[in-house]
């Protein structure tokens, strides 16, 4: 894991601190990038990746990923020497079809609501 940061419940903009020095990346390189969402679902809007030596990319992301799923970013060839992620990206509330599962409704009924 590079990092992890939580995520506000407004359009946020969150930073992931790599933390590594250069001598770290020497032999590694990454092809792809995993974001997970754990608890809520999470509209990831875009996302910059910042080198070490000061480069940044942009990526466009616009999807969604589902509570306890994840999103996968593929990068265009290996990037290795990053400094920082920064993401773009809002916490979604809870959907009212989720409230309306069966389970929730056996427990609404037996709490007397």
């Amino acid at each position: 894991m590079l990092g992890e940061q939580r995520v506000g419940f407004r359009v946020d903009r969150d930073t992931i601190n790599i933390g590594q020095s250069e001598d770290w990346f020497r032999n590694r390189a990454f092809g792809a990038l995993r974001f997970h969402a754990d608890g809520n679902d999470v509209h990831m809007m875009a996302i910059r990746l910042v080198y070490l030596n000061g480069h940044s990319e942009d990526l466009r992301v616009d999807r969604q990923i589902r509570a306890g799923g994840d999103l996968r970013v593929d990068l265009r060839g290996d990037r290795s020497y990053l400094r920082q992620i920064e993401m773009k990206a809002e916490v979604l509330r809870t959907r009212i079809e989720d409230l309306r599962s069966p389970r929730a409704r056996r427990d609404l009924t037996r709490s007397g609501v």
